[in-house]
């Protein structure tokens, strides 16, 4: 499976963990309204609409047939199947995720002992701190990741760099956190990025296996 495959099955993975939050919450709110009537607030006659379109949209990206897919003719044996399909495949994908995440901890560890090994040209490694850091930048200004460690990193990539030691020091701190990083989303695609930077500094990689 390529990296590519890869890291479509994590984008996958992020979308069912989207549907079953949508789910969970759209089962509290049609409680509530069940509960007052037609005492309920508007607003949440107005989110139950909006999340149903969402969930709409997710099982169509998801694959799910049209007949699953439309909540207004899915029953709740339908939707229970539905989710138990999604919960069944889940565990596969979070392996496939798992094994994808452990090679690229493999290439970081790689990366930084030829770093500290000083089988990197200087130049290269400054090219590499300046496209982390403007990918850094990009995502602040898209918005921040809500999940505070992905948030604290992307800040973590940001701080300014001094010096030869300035940029080892830099690329030991920053490098560990990108592949928990590259699903999120910016002007600047991360996965791309990354092959650059494996491409960029692969030779050093290369060297290290082959010795």
């Amino acid at each position: 499976m390529s990296w590519q495959e890869e890291i479509e099955k994590l984008e996958h993975q992020g979308k069912i963990r989207e549907l079953k939050a949508h789910s969970r919450r759209l089962s509290i709110l049609k409680e509530q309204r069940a509960i007052l009537g037609k005492f309920a607030d508007p607003s949440i006659l107005t989110e139950i609409e909006d999340i149903e379109a969402d969930v709409l949209r997710l099982k169509r990206e998801l694959g799910v047939s049209e007949a699953q897919a439309e909540p207004a003719r899915q029953t709740e044996p339908d939707l229970a199947k539905t989710l138990g399909d999604i919960e069944a495949s889940l565990d596969e994908l979070k392996t496939l995720v798992e094994e994808w995440q452990a090679a690229a901890r493999e290439d970081v560890r790689h990366i930084l002992e030829a770093v500290q090994q000083g089988r990197i040209e200087q130049g290269e490694i400054a090219e590499t701190v300046k496209s982390l850091r403007h990918w850094a930048r990009s995502v602040q200004e898209r918005g921040l990741p809500i999940d505070p460690e992905l948030r604290a990193a992307v800040l973590k990539m940001q701080q300014p760099v001094e010096g030869t030691e300035g940029m080892y020091n830099y690329l030991h701190l920053s490098l560990p956190f990108v592949p928990g990083l590259l699903s999120i989303e910016s002007e600047i695609d991360l996965k791309k990025l990354w092959e650059e930077i494996k491409a960029r500094l692969g030779y050093a990689i290369s060297e290290e296996q082959d010795e």
